[in-house]
């Protein structure tokens, strides 16, 4: 692969989501997918026809083909981890969409396995790449809201109940705490690493260990939940940072988040999918400075969420032995950050409705 050259992805998995990857690569530039593997052999015809790529009948030949540079990983969780060994024991750096697994304990032999390799491995969390985060933790950083205390986040949608869908199947990792908790969970980690001084000329503070407390959720009849809510607490003593959280699958809740500083509030109108879009471009964020007016900003981007993500993955592989194996360019998640995510959801799915994968 030349410098600044697109690369060229291996996508595993061509459901929705490797879609719309699939077409924020076509329309940035930021890449092409030259190579596709799927379990369903209609829905592999269909996407290669529209994106005109190679179908592969199994994972192997697409982590060997010479024509791919990159592996994407789109698949129900529970098959990411089996992907993600094939396309590092290839050489082959890896986007894997979250979570990276459904386990803390699988998730620490991933990134082992990429130390192991030398291979680059990312967690794709998108929204990260959105500008408005970067704005929000620099306005966090700078102190003109005072500490922050306590922000309050969720992630809800409404699907209608079917148990043989990978959101209600608890074989395929189903339930809103693993689909979409780790949003919430991933943005309270990036707050409070802010905080504490985390920055782009500073990504060496470490991630801290909240407690998770008062945790509360509705279990639905194939056994995953379906709606749940935690508290994190950071720290203790006097200067607690606090984080309210929820996900649902069954209800519809604003995106609204907020961040209550001692002097003022942040509040992001959709902090995961600008604009209520997953390829949105603008953000608004409204900033509130105690005894003034609210102001309203409107944060927008070059490149949709899943575009600036491709290019941040594109020059980190391009940085090579510079870039070390789990570090990660500011606020992309890196090593450990992602294991300490799957601490989380663990956990708190241990405790809504006793799931755990082993």
């Amino acid at each position: 692969m030349m410098e600044n050259a697109p690369l060229r992805y291996g996508i595993v998995g061509p459901g929705q989501i490797a879609a719309v990857f699939a077409e924020s690569l076509a329309e940035s530039g930021e890449g092409r997918v030259s190579a596709v593997f799927g379990r369903s052999a209609e829905r592999l015809a269909a996407f290669c026809q529209r994106t005109n790529a190679e179908p592969h009948s199994s994972l192997q030949t697409l982590v060997e083909s010479p024509d791919v540079d990159a592996v994407y990983i789109a698949t129900p969780h529970t098959l990411h981890a089996e992907a993600v060994r094939a396309a590092l024991d290839a050489g082959k750096p890896v986007l894997c969409e979250k979570p990276l697994t459904t386990s803390a304990a699988e998730a620490r032999s991933l990134w082992d396995h990429a130390a192991r390799t030398g291979t680059p491995l990312f967690e794709a969390w998108m929204y990260r790449c959105q500008p408005q985060i970067e704005w929000c933790l620099d306005v966090l950083k700078s102190e003109v809201l005072g500490r922050p205390l306590k922000i309050e986040s969720r992630f809800s949608f409404e699907v209608p109940f079917e148990a043989s869908h990978r959101l209600f199947d608890p074989k395929l990792g189903g339930g809103g705490i693993l689909d979409v908790g780790g949003y919430p969970v991933s943005f309270a980690l990036a707050v409070e690493r802010a905080i504490r001084g985390h920055t782009r000329d500073n990504v060496d503070v470490p991630v801290a260990r909240p407690d998770i407390a008062r945790v509360s959720g509705v279990v639905g009849p194939s056994g995953v939940d379906h709606h749940a809510e935690a508290t994190l607490q950071f720290g203790d003593g006097e200067e607690p940072f606090v984080a309210e959280i929820a996900v649902s699958l069954d209800r519809f809740a604003p995106p609204t988040t907020t961040i209550t500083c001692e002097q003022g509030v942040i509040v992001l109108a959709d902090p995961y999918l600008p604009g209520g879009e997953r390829r949105g471009k603008a953000a608004e964020v409204a900033f509130v400075l105690a005894g003034s007016l609210p102001e309203t900003k409107v944060v927008r981007a070059d490149l949709d969420p899943f575009a600036a993500e491709a290019q941040a993955f594109r020059k980190w592989i391009e940085r090579g032995e510079s870039a070390p194996i789990g570090s990660a360019p500011w606020p992309m998640v890196g090593r450990d950050e992602s294991i300490l995510i799957a601490e989380i959801l663990e956990g708190w799915r241990a405790q809504v409705a006793g799931l755990a994968f082993r």
